[in-house]
């Protein structure tokens, strides 16, 4: 009973949508007529309809017929539309201003492909020519469409030819730049874009940094930043010298603008090789400061560092672990590029023939000596962080004794429950910024500064830098071709372990730890390559200062099996002489402290290795390498001799 009331009582009926498409037609024909009262009506008809219908709104072919049903010429004539006898000012203001509501409108509809048609990109110069006049609403219509329009490659290009012609308004637009985010969007896409094509020698680039200094805004100093960030230039544009002045002198007043400060400055140091964006060039005439920019700066980024790493292990496995790893990685690059800087600084001073690029060491004794100790500390817990998020990320918990962690002697018993790893769900530990760019600064300063302390706790960490050593090495061929698949951690580490080496305790880890068969799989792999990586003397080093240790009594039949791949290494490849030259030094050590029954198997190579060094004195070979060479050649003739005796 009740189901069939239910059943016989009345429903409403959808109301089907309703069929626009007449009116379309009619309102696409208005608009191709040659008469403007015409074309008025069908714009009124045509934003009617789009505004009361999404289907129409929302179809890219219908906004497409519509585009092209407005001819060009009639919106130009609107858009330049003057005072007449018959027209008043107010209304050739209108007529302004609705074509450039139309351009915007569909700026907003269009696809992005049909904005960087030719319609469009003839009618953006008209509108840059307008901003200079326009009305602060009809200027943010205007912006509002460049920005679209400036997306596409013909509309950058477009924009650039108007933008030589507005230079004053462009200026002009600088000082207004902060007082809207439409504003400094709009000023960011003329700089991106002036830059990108060619405009080094920028006149509003000039003037945004003129403002930045007198204003000390942050976001002046953030836009020049996302400016830097999103453009292409030479190596060093023409304004690059009152860019880093202008930086360093602000900072200097106004520390509160180090965020700012330190985006830049990275930008550069990352964009632009070996550029010193510290320390006062040589040619400067300002007169030094009891605390210089260079002190105060890098100050800041240790205690940027110090303040933060010790609760990143936090927010491990938190959604927002990788933004502050990258912001914490960016000043751990901003510090390697100091201690870069630094020591290029030393070797310039024994350098008499330096140029005029070379820069002054402008901190005092004292504050060297302080800055020293804090880059130490704050390295030290870079050496905390490391360990705790290895454990964390391999075994499940951090700050484990290396002792007590697995090792390839230490296999887990069998049925024995695995631990649960902890680990950042959007970011692993190879690819860890932090782990990338704090063990990167860590092994330069190893390398180059003797503090016994700090390498002795590094020594604590050398399961871990070996095996991101290791995890940097090719399993094949073909992964050896591909670039950016991975973090490229021996370059670094290679100098790290050369420091570490040199202790007896670092011997004993790296040996414990697999180094050498990890170094020797690096070297297997190099051999094919040209030319042979930069870091293969420094591999080849630290090989042969641990066979010079006195705890290596003996040479070992895995260490000699290196032979071959050492008389491998070839004169004619870049870097190929010192590879060679360091390969020889690691086969005499190697056989002065083999038994005398694995030397013999080896004569062959070192046959060879004497032959290959014959054929590279009888070249051009001369001086003090040729007296090193032969010294070389002769302890090898030696040797074997002994081997066939």
């Amino acid at each position: 009973m009740t189901g069939n009331t239910e059943s016989e009582s009345p429903r409403e009926s959808p109301t089907p949508p309703k069929d626009n498409s007449a009116a379309l037609q009619q309102t696409l024909s208005l608009l191709r007529v040659k008469d403007d009262t015409s074309r008025f009506v069908g714009l009124s008809l045509l934003r009617t309809l789009l505004d009361t219908d999404h289907r129409l709104s929302n179809d890219s072919d219908v906004i497409s017929r519509c585009w092209h049903a407005i001819p060009a010429k009639f919106i130009l004539r609107l858009l330049y539309a003057k005072p007449t006898d018959k027209r008043s000012q107010e209304e050739a203001d209108q007529m302004i201003a609705l074509a450039i509501s139309i351009i915007h409108a569909f700026s907003t509809l269009l696809a992005n492909e049909e904005l960087g048609e030719e319609k469009m990109i003839q009618l953006a110069p008209s509108l840059v020519e307008k901003l200079d006049t326009a009305s602060q609403r009809v200027e943010e219509l205007i912006l509002r469409t460049l920005l679209r329009v400036g997306q596409t490659n013909q509309g950058e290009r477009a924009i650039l030819d108007a933008s030589r012609k507005v230079e004053d308004y462009l200026c002009a637009l600088v000082g207004a730049a902060f007082e809207s985010d439409l504003n400094m969007e709009a000023l960011k896409m003329v700089l991106v874009i002036r830059l990108k094509l060619g405009m080094e020698e920028d006149e509003v680039m000039q003037q945004l940094l003129s403002t930045a200094n007198k204003g000390k805004s942050p976001k002046a100093f953030d836009l020049i930043a996302a400016v830097l960030e999103e453009s292409q230039y030479s190596d060093k544009p023409p304004w690059l010298p009152f860019l880093l002045k202008t930086v360093q002198t602000t900072f200097l007043t106004s520390p509160n603008l180090f965020n700012s400060t330190s985006r830049i400055l990275h930008h550069f140091i990352s964009t632009i090789p070996r550029l010193d964006p510290f320390f006062p060039p040589s040619t400067s005439k300002s007169p030094f400061s009891e605390i210089p920019f260079s002190y105060r700066f890098i100050s800041m980024v240790l205690i940027d560092i110090r303040s933060t790493i010790p609760m990143l292990m936090e927010k491990l496995a938190s959604s927002d672990y990788g933004s502050i790893a990258l912001g914490l990685a960016k000043s751990y690059d901003l510090l390697n590029a100091f201690v870069g800087v630094l020591m290029d600084l030393d070797s310039e001073d024994d350098d008499l023939s330096s140029s005029s690029e070379q820069h002054i060491l402008d901190i005092p004794v004292d504050l060297l000596l302080k800055l020293r100790k804090e880059i130490a500390e704050t390295l030290s817990l870079t050496i905390e962080f490391l360990r705790d998020r290895w454990d964390a990320a391999r075994f499940g918990a951090a700050g484990l004794h290396p002792d007590v962690l697995p090792n390839p002697s230490n296999t887990q018993v069998s049925g024995q429950p695995r631990q649960l790893t902890w680990e950042s769900p959007s970011i692993s530990l190879e690819s860890d910024p932090v782990v990338v760019a704090g063990s990167r600064v860590l092994s330069l300063w190893l390398h180059e500064d003797d503090n016994e302390s700090l390498r002795m706790e590094t020594i604590g960490i050398i399961d871990i830098l070996l095996e991101l050593y290791s995890s940097s090495i090719p399993k094949s061929a073909p992964e050896m071709s591909q670039t950016g698949q991975a973090p490229e951690y021996r370059d670094h580490i290679a100098l790290a372990l050369e420091a570490l080496v040199e202790r007896s305790e670092g011997v004993t880890a790296f040996l414990q730890y697999s180094g050498w068969g990890i170094l020797a799989s690096d070297l297997k792999l190099c051999i094919g390559t040209d030319p042979y990586p930069a870091r293969i003397s420094t591999v080849l080093h630290s090989l042969t200062t641990i066979i010079q240790c006195p705890e290596t009594t003996q040479t070992k039949e895995l260490q000699l099996s290196l032979i071959p791949i050492l008389a491998s290494f070839s004169f004619e490849v870049g870097y190929g002489q010192e590879a060679v030259l360091a390969a020889v030094n690691l086969v005499l050590e190697m056989l002065d402290k083999a038994p005398k029954k694995l030397k013999e198997r080896y004569r062959r190579q070192v046959e060879h290795l004497i032959e290959k060094i014959d054929v590279e004195l009888s070249g051009k070979l001369e001086g003090g390498v040729r007296e090193e060479v032969e010294g070389r050649r002769d302890r090898l003739k030696m040797l074997a001799q002994e081997m066939n005796g």
